[in-house]
């Protein structure tokens, strides 16, 4: 967990609503000033700013609530592809990490106790993927057994375990963000572990990289250019370390691309780099159970 001092040198909010009122702070795009807070009008908050659903649905398998993930609901017997319909587990008859794993006619496969299972495109028709219970989605940290969600927090600032982190100023011509300060909360403090974002999209899909039956400690050195101060024009560079597993970085690229882009107008630096740590939990093999009588 991150200390005290980083935390004071973001500025933490930790109680209650952060008051526009009394902070100088500004709404991002697509965000209205309501009760002394910023509200979306369109879109859902993710790191600060208020995304499109679509960049949501690229790390969620659901929708995005107060910046964490949420599965989507489906009826009892089905689990929810990322970012689309709903499919019945019993159907999923392919491991998406172990494919060598096939059962019988009429037995289906199912994940081991402590694994969730989540369904994952494939050809010619979905796939399994178990993984931990500890492989919390982006916008939680497993704490005390159980997936706790980072804080709940308005456009303008960027939730982490412990507040909200205000990173976005008002300007002539819109939004100033505070690029180190927006680093360190929604990327993670040099040297420390990475933010719940970053490490639960890393994590989504460990089989990619062959992470399998295990957990690995993946460092990333994650490096923000915006050339100009414009933050519509940010890149976003993710290296990993082993590199075995730099298949897993674009998707945690471009949703803190899509971030910072569609959070203010101005950036505080051209440039803001960290390094952080996350645990990447493997995809665990699935068991062959039987659903109907044997022929």
């Amino acid at each position: 967990m991150r200390g005290l001092f980083p935390m004071i040198a973001l500025g933490l909010i930790a109680c209650g609503a952060p008051d526009l009122r009394t902070q100088g702070a500004a709404c991002p795009p697509r965000a209205s000033p309501r009760g002394g807070a910023c509200v979306c009008d369109e879109g859902v908050a993710l790191a600060g700013a208020c995304v499109p659903r679509a960049v949501a649905a690229s790390v969620c398998e659901g929708d995005l609530e107060g910046g964490a993930c949420t599965r989507a609901r489906c009826p009892e017997g089905q689990i929810p592809l990322p970012g689309g319909p709903c499919v019945p587990l019993a159907g999923l008859r392919t491991s998406a990490s172990h494919p060598w794993i096939v059962p019988e006619e009429r037995d289906a496969l199912a994940c081991p106790p402590h694994a969730l299972a989540h369904a994952r495109t494939g050809t010619p028709r979905p796939t399994l993927l178990c993984l931990p219970e500890t492989a919390c989605l982006p916008g939680a940290t497993w704490i005390g057994g159980r997936c706790v969600a980072d804080a709940r927090c308005p456009p303008g600032h960027v939730p982490v375990r412990e507040g909200c982190v205000p990173v976005l100023t008002a300007n002539r011509v819109g939004g100033r963000i505070d690029l180190a300060r927006w680093v360190g909360a929604a990327i993670g403090a040099d040297g420390g572990e990475g933010s719940s974002l970053v490490c639960g999209t890393l994590g989504r899909n460990p089989h990619l990289a062959g992470v399998l039956d295990r957990s690995v400690s993946v460092d990333l050195q994650i490096t923000v250019d915006a050339p100009g101060n414009d933050a519509s024009a940010v890149e976003v560079r993710v290296h990993a370390r082993p590199p075995e597993v730099a298949g897993l970085t674009p998707p945690v690229a471009d949703v803190l691309a899509a971030a910072l882009r569609s959070l203010g107008s101005a950036t505080s630096a051209t440039r803001a780099r960290t390094n952080v740590i996350c645990r990447v939990a493997g995809a665990l093999p699935p068991e062959r159970v039987a659903v109907g009588p044997k022929l």
